[in-house]
């Protein structure tokens, strides 16, 4: 393999590298499940197939290794996907995994301006836009979908309701059936982030509710 070759080869791997330290330390920082070698891994791995995809074939076998990548990584994404009660956790993460599989074949192809200017992005999303997020909930009304469950022979779900119109929160309810000695129902309730915080919080310490989610 001639000299300059290898030096673009090792180029390319240093610089898959150095987006991984960056785009992965952040991970690492928030203590996410893929954190710094993960994202380094993913990184180094997608430049790596990449160059060998334009080493062993044409460009029909070139682009059949870009789509094996990325299906590839969407089966590894899917695994830091989690659901917990309701709600799913992950996404996130399985974005980055994503993301970061992408950086490393723009740099495994040469396209380092792109890289480049994606990592940035990308790094600016994965910080900066936690504040504004957190400033949309604090400003903007939430909807959240929440199941609740009494007993039914104390079902009074009057009172749960005149705590969600003390704290301004809108609500329609959605379903409601008896299940053994137990009252359901299904709500679905907008407001402030504050105000369902505060919300969930009064059910926590309601002797009425058996349990609760959303």
């Amino acid at each position: 393999m001639p000299g300059e070759e290898v030096k673009e080869i090792l180029t390319k791997l240093i610089i898959s590298i150095v987006i991984g330290i960056i785009i992965g330390g952040e991970r690492e920082y928030r203590n996410k499940s893929a954190g710094l070698r993960t994202i380094i891994l993913i990184c180094l791995g997608s430049t790596l197939f990449t160059i060998l995809s334009s080493k062993i074939g044409d460009a029909m076998g070139a682009s059949r290794v870009a789509a094996n990548i990325v299906t590839g990584i969407g089966f590894l994404g899917a695994g830091a996907i989690m659901r917990e009660g309701l709600t799913i956790s992950g996404l996130t993460t399985a974005s980055t995994i994503w993301v970061a599989a992408a950086l490393g074949m723009a740099v495994g192809a040469g396209e380092y301006a792109l890289a480049f200017y994606s990592m940035a992005l990308t790094f600016i999303v994965l910080t900066g836009f936690g504040y504004l997020q957190q400033f949309f909930f604090r400003v903007l009304n939430r909807t959240i979908e929440l199941h609740l469950t009494l007993e039914y022979s104390n079902n009074k779900i009057e009172l749960i309701e005149d705590q969600m119109r003390t704290l301004t929160l809108k609500y329609y309810r959605k379903k409601e059936f008896r299940k053994d000695n137990r009252a359901l129902y299904q709500y679905d309730v907008v407001g402030k982030e504050k105000n369902l915080a505060s919300f969930m919080s009064f059910l926590s310490r309601c002797e009425l509710v058996k349990s609760f989610n959303y």
